[in-house]
This record gives structure tokens, C-alpha cells and sequence, in this order.
């Protein structure tokens, strides 16, 4: 079975060199029948002309798009791919790779993609007469080279023809920065091992004793002095942890994107603490460096069959280095980490696990007839509520606490509530 579908992807990978379409092979075949059958048996003239004229049409536009490809490949011999790429999933970037459009050309319309990396979406913009391409990934990865199709095909859709520019350069895509609201922040941040961003890791000024040698006098309170002619100064509370540093785990799988996106914003604004501790599926060792960890999770993206796989793992070196503070990063979707984390339950018991969702709490399925006249909008694929409402549920019954942030608005969805499809 597997061979099989390896030959199948490869022929229809090398669809676009047969220049030939299903319909045009159709209108082809039935202008051909038509011609041998009616055109000179029956001699009927009407179908006989419309199976010419059908004919001419068609050869027609044959050679517009054949003399096309060859004036857009001797146009593109000499183009470079310019410099590296480093784009973030879902955002808009121009990458200054242009090539001369056709402007006017009869009967041939033009259009390009990539066949690799692939999930990017691709068009062009028309800028000093040039194509400028614009490109929007859908998920992180890192590679290092571009595969450019670019399909030039007549307007009717009987002839397309693929042509294929391949550059060495790295292509860089990060997890976009998901949104986290204020509400949403002050719960995140009041969890065991998880600082808060914006201020010391010790806590804020909140806290009184009496003035002691050595502290600084700008912390006197001079107000209480003026009353009672006792030294007070504040000093920081202890509100957070003493110890906020955590070991954080990424767990790659499918529809794992908008975890991502928040395992960056947690590490990046310092959320971790730090002197974090983080792995992710697919590493080779965890890491305290913040680089190395960002091109950890960049780097799961190939590791989303064996999600969780090195988990056991990391929890045996967590409790050897005294680390109570775990926080775990899930994807939104059934796969095969989940059996994996459920066997990890009981020892999982106190660790933030963190998921991400995109789309809407309240989306519903498509009824009736709907779903086979009107295609869904198109834009990133994501999880969705119904796939989401079963990984939570098995992770609750196992034992799990659960935070769900919602990616599009920034807010947390109680795992407790979202069974119910109900926003907290």
C-alpha cells in the first residue's frame, strides 16, 4: 500500500509536464468522435464545422501556451533567488523574488506556487510592470531550498504546462507570536513555574518591614515616617515562586501550530523563567538557550509521528534535578502523543499543560447538503472544536490540568467549560 502511494504522488508530481489536460483530453476525444461518426458519415456540416472549429481552438491554444513556456524559461534562466528567507506561519511577506509578467498575452494566463516548501500559499503582485511574489506559510519549517512552479495554461483549461526553478536557499519559517490577552496573562502567570514577563521573577513592591542598614533610601516610605518617626521601606513580595524556573516540553503532532505560537511567546518573554529548562519532540538534547530552543520547535514539525516519544525521558531528569515546576505544550488534536501523555498521567500531576486553538468556539459542522455544494473558505487549516472537546476530555479523565488558549482572541478557554463550547 505504501508503494503505491508513493508512485501515485510521484505521477501526479509530474502531472504538469504532460501538457494535456482531463478536459482538454475529453474535448479532444469528442471533437475527433464527432467528426469520424457524424462530420463524413451522416454528413452533417453543423457538427462538422463545430468539431473543426473546436479543433482549430484547441491547437490554437497549444501553441500560445507552448510559446509561452519557452519565453518564460528563457526569462527565468537568469533570475537568482536572492537572500535567505526567514518567514513566521500565517503572515504576509514579500520576497523580492519578481520575474517579467505577460502582459496582454492572448489566450494564456500565468500562475505560480511552491511546490516546496509546501503549505505556502503564493500569488503575485504586479509592480513596475514586473510579478512580485508575495508568499504566506501555513506552518513553521526549516529548508533549504525553493521549489517554484510556475503553470502557464490557456483560458479555457484544455493545456497547462509546468515549469520548475529550484534555488539553494534557506527558507526559515517561525511559529507566529500568539496573542495573550491581559486576563488570560494574569491567570497563565499565576501558575506554579510560569514568571511574569513584565516584572521581577521575585515580585512586585507590595511587601513592609522596618528599615534595615544597607537598604536604599528610595524605597523609604517618608510619608509613614512623617507619622509614626519609624523607618519603614517596601520590599518584593513573594507572590511568584521563589524558584520560577520550569522545565517546559513541546509536544509535536497534528494541528500542532498554535501551540507552537504560544511555546514561543512563553519563551521569548520569559515566562519560563530564566534558567529554563526546554526539549522538543525531534531534539536531540533539552536546552537553556533561547535560540536553540526556538529552532527546537521549529524543528518538530518532522517529528509529529512520534509526539511525546522522549517525554518519560525528561520527566526521570526532572526529578532528578528537584524540578516540581513542569510545563507542557499539546497539540489540539488526536494523535499518537495522546496514548503516549495518558501512560505519563500520574506523573504529570501538578504540570501546567497548555493548549492552543485557533478557529471559533462556537463553529459549527456544515449540514445537509451543504457540505458537498460549498467548499470551506480558505485560509490555514486548523483543529477543529468537536477534535479539541475529545483531547480534552480524555486528558481531564486522566487526571490533567488544563489551560486552553485561544490563539485568534488571546483569551483562555476553562478546560472545565469548553466541553460546553462556552468562553471564559
Amino acid at each position: 500500500m505504501l508503494k503505491i502511494r508513493r508512485i501515485a504522488a510521484l505521477l501526479w508530481e509530474q502531472r504538469f509536464k504532460l501538457p494535456l489536460t482531463p478536459l482538454g483530453a475529453a474535448a479532444l476525444i469528442a471533437a475527433l468522435w464527432v467528426e469520424q461518426h457524424w462530420g463524413e458519415s451522416q454528413k452533417d456540416f453543423v457538427l462538422h464545422s463545430a468539431a473543426w472549429v473546436l479543433l482549430i481552438l484547441m491547437s490554437t491554444a497549444l501553441g500560445m501556451v507552448l510559446v509561452a513556456a519557452l519565453l518564460l524559461w528563457l526569462r527565468l534562466r537568469g533570475l537568482s533567488g536572492l537572500e535567505d528567507l526567514q518567514l513566521e506561519s500565517g503572515a504576509t511577506a514579500v520576497t523580492h523574488f519578481s520575474f517579467p509578467r505577460f502582459a496582454g498575452w492572448p489566450l494564456v494566463q500565468l500562475r505560480m506556487e511552491w511546490a516546496e516548501p509546501r503549505r505556502v500559499a503564493v500569488w503575485v503582485e504586479r509592480v513596475r510592470g514586473r510579478a512580485q511574489e508575495v508568499v504566506q506559510p501555513e506552518e513553521r519549517g526549516d529548508f533549504r531550498e525553493i521549489h517554484r512552479r510556475f503553470i502557464v495554461a490557456d483560458i479555457f483549461g484544455f493545456f497547462r504546462f509546468g515549469l520548475y526553478v529550484r534555488r539553494q536557499r534557506r527558507v526559515r519559517i517561525l511559529p507566529s507570536r500568539a496573542r495573550i490577552s491581559p486576563h488570560a496573562l494574569r491567570h497563565f502567570v499565576g501558575a506554579e513555574g510560569i514568571s511574569h514577563p513584565a516584572g521581577p521573577t521575585e515580585g512586585e513592591l507590595l511587601d513592609i518591614r522596618r528599615y534595615g542598614p544597607g537598604d536604599p533610601l528610595r524605597f523609604v516610605l517618608w510619608k509613614a515616617f512623617a507619622r509614626t518617626r519609624q523607618l519603614l521601606v517596601r520590599t518584593q513580595e513573594r507572590a511568584v515562586t521563589p524558584d520560577p524556573s520550569a522545565m517546559a516540553y513541546f509536544v509535536a503532532g497534528r494541528h500542532d501550530e498554535s501551540s507552537a505560537s504560544a511555546a514561543r511567546v512563553f519563551l521569548e518573554d520569559g515566562m519560563l523563567g530564566e534558567e529554563f529548562l526546554f526539549f522538543a519532540d525531534g531534539g536531540k538534547e533539552p536546552t537553556s538557550q533561547l535560540d536553540e530552543a526556538i529552532d527546537q520547535v521549529v524543528a518538530s514539525v518532522r517529528a509529529r509521528a512520534v509526539g511525546a516519544k522522549g517525554l518519560g525521558r525528561f520527566l526521570e531528569r526532572a526529578r532528578q534535578e528537584g524540578k516540581k515546576s513542569i510545563v507542557l505544550f499539546l497539540p489540539a488534536a488526536e494523535g499518537p502523543w495522546l496514548s503516549r501523555v495518558e501512560g505519563l498521567a500520574k506523573e504529570l500531576r501538578g504540570a501546567t499543560c497548555i493548549l492552543a486553538m485557533d478557529g471559533s468556539i462556537e463553529e459549527r459542522s456544515a449540514a445537509g447538503l451543504k457540505r458537498w455544494f460549498f467548499s470551506a473558505a480558505p485560509g490555514p487549516r486548523h483543529a477543529s472544536l468537536r477534535e479539541l472537546r475529545r483531547v480534552v476530555r480524555r486528558l481531564t479523565k486522566a487526571g490533567l490540568r488544563l489551560e486552553v488558549l485561544h490563539r485568534p482572541s488571546g483569551e483562555r478557554l476553562a478546560a472545565s467549560r469548553i466541553l460546553g463550547g462556552v468562553m471564559s
